[in-house]
């Protein structure tokens, strides 16, 4: 996914990130859009030797159908990037998470504690 793909400027992802996420490290004034081979290249097409590994788990399930998409889709583009760049799926799922669900609701949700019998 890249910049183009959802009509935000570069400092609207920036903006995303930092409301949605905890800094944890400093970011690369760069947003990564693809990579090919050694190399990330970032909204303006502008390589770098990508020599960083980055470190994380995911728990996407087994081959459910849209997550099956969503990963050949967003391949195409760049398949997986260090952390330091901002990435426009990154910021979009913070925002995205970061949204009150169904879920949220019933599961903070205090029960009314009923008496006990003496």
């Amino acid at each position: 996914m890249r910049l183009r793909d959802v009509g935000l400027t570069k400092e609207e992802i920036k903006a995303k990130v930092d409301k949605y996420m905890i800094e944890t490290y400093e970011r690369f004034d760069m947003i990564a859009e693809r990579g090919k081979g050694m190399y990330v290249y970032d909204e303006n097409g502008t390589p770098y030797l990508d020599f960083y590994a980055g470190i994380a788990v995911n728990s996407a399930g087994s081959c459910n159908d849209k997550v099956v998409l969503a990963v050949i889709d967003q391949c195409m583009d760049i398949m997986q990037t260090f952390n330091y760049p901002y990435t426009v799926p990154q910021a979009l799922l913070a925002e995205k998470s970061a949204r009150p669900s169904a879920w949220t609701r019933f599961s903070s949700r205090t029960p009314v504690q009923k008496p006990t019998k003496p």
